[in-house]
């Protein structure tokens, strides 16, 4: 009898020896399950600075030093380090960057819309004025095309409307040295601003009087 009581209580005191062990186990694995937890969470502006640099940290088409730098602070980020502003002013720079790039492979792919035009005033007097419009003088304010491509004036504005026009000529597909032309209806002395239009822009010349 004794021995029996013996065994039985040889093994309820294993029996709670292991149930304790399992209970501390148990503790020690919540809490580092929580630890964990705490150690991966990350503040909300880190988060975002972090999704900004993905795009950059593996990105064959930036600079390789910038591509190095931007995995070097995505790591400080997910660790906890590194200074905010301090990555913020390299973010701006990449994202700096990456516009002027976008604009000159633009500009290159787009050909230039600037053109060049030289204006002048004619005055026509005797028989060529009589034969226009019957008086002894008149006025054409001349257009002469410097561009080597072809252009067509779309539009003619003197004095931003203020003097009218009458018709031109001349002014379709114009080759580099054609001149192009339009009667105006005002005191040539008083011309101080033309602006032409074409298909690739709009251009204004000061007259200054001329």
């Amino acid at each position: 009898m004794k021995t029996q009581l013996l065994i039985l209580a040889c093994s309820s005191f294993i029996l709670f020896g292991c149930n304790k062990n399992t209970a501390s186990q148990n503790a020690k694995n919540s809490t580092e399950t929580q630890a964990a937890s705490e150690t991966k969470a990350i503040d909300p502006d880190r988060q975002q600075l972090m999704d900004e640099l993905a795009e950059y940290k593996d990105n064959p088409d930036i600079p390789p030093v910038q591509e190095k730098l931007a995995r070097a602070y995505y790591d400080m980020l997910k660790t906890g380090g590194g200074d905010l502003e301090e990555i913020r002013g390299f973010i701006s720079e990449l994202q700096d960057t990456e516009q002027a790039a976008v604009e000159q492979a633009a500009q290159q792919e787009t050909p230039s819309a600037n053109e060049q035009f030289e204006i002048r005033i004619r005055t026509i007097t005797g028989s060529d004025a009589t034969q226009h419009f019957g008086p002894t003088v008149i006025h054409k304010l001349e257009i002469i095309s410097l561009n080597d491509a072809s252009t067509t004036i779309t539009g003619i504005k003197i004095n931003r409307g203020n003097c009218p026009t009458g018709t031109a000529d001349h002014y379709q597909n114009m080759g580099y040295g054609t001149v192009a032309g339009v009667f105006i209806r005002c005191d040539p002395q008083n011309i101080r601003e033309v602006t032409l239009t074409t298909a690739n822009g709009e251009y204004t010349f000061n007259m200054n009087g001329q």
